[in-house]
């Protein structure tokens, strides 16, 4: 099975974050390829979990595709005993950066809806945008909800899960990724990234 093809349907979580001014010094990109890309990707039910990095700077400099097994996998992951103390340890080696956008302090429940093309890539164009996806974007996923960031020691909150409807510090209806660059996006966003690493 090609897990870096995502099934139509099938889910992903999207996360983007910052990190501390010292941490690419201090070795976090052969940290990533070393220790947290071969974690995160033996965790059970877990299907294809990559880093990337931003070309040029924005609100968030790094992103993760957190793609799950199914739709039933996402509660037992999202409070995995083991990735809880692993959040911990990555706070406290790397940081936050400066204080978090918004849009850095959750990350987003999705659903694939276009898939042509695998995950399996060194560089690609992300996408952002409204209404339905122009038709030169390889992969799209649909924002379903947010996700509030879980740390161990915290309790679960009440909406550690909410839809899109009530809750979108994202701001967009989809998130799209390519390996050649798209059109630009209406009211939208389109954004080169390099794979810093996967399985």
């Amino acid at each position: 099975m090609e897990r870096d093809r995502l099934p139509v349907g099938s889910p992903m979580i999207f996360i983007v974050y910052n990190v501390g001014d010292h941490a690419v010094d201090a070795g976090y990109e052969p940290w990533l390829r070393e220790t947290d890309n071969p974690f995160f990707n033996a965790i059970p039910g877990i299907r294809h979990y990559a880093n990337w990095k931003m070309t040029a700077p924005g609100i968030f400099g790094w992103l993760d595709f957190m793609a799950l097994d199914d739709h039933d996998s996402l509660e037992s992951v999202w409070f995995n005993k083991d990735l809880d103390a692993f959040r911990t340890e990555w706070v406290r080696l790397w940081g936050y950066g400066e204080a978090p956008h918004p849009m850095i302090r959750y990350s987003y429940w999705t659903t694939c809806r276009r898939s042509r093309a695998s995950l399996a890539a060194d560089e690609g164009w992300l996408a952002l945008g409204h209404g339905e996806a122009p038709d030169d974007i390889d992969v799209v996923w649909t924002v379903e909800g947010s996700l509030s960031k879980h740390f161990a020691g915290a309790p679960r909150a009440a909406d550690w899960l909410l839809p899109k409807a009530e809750r979108n510090p994202l701001g967009y209806d989809w998130v799209g990724f390519s390996l050649n660059e798209p059109a630009p996006v209406a009211n939208g966003a389109v954004l080169h990234t390099t794979c810093t690493a996967r399985p």
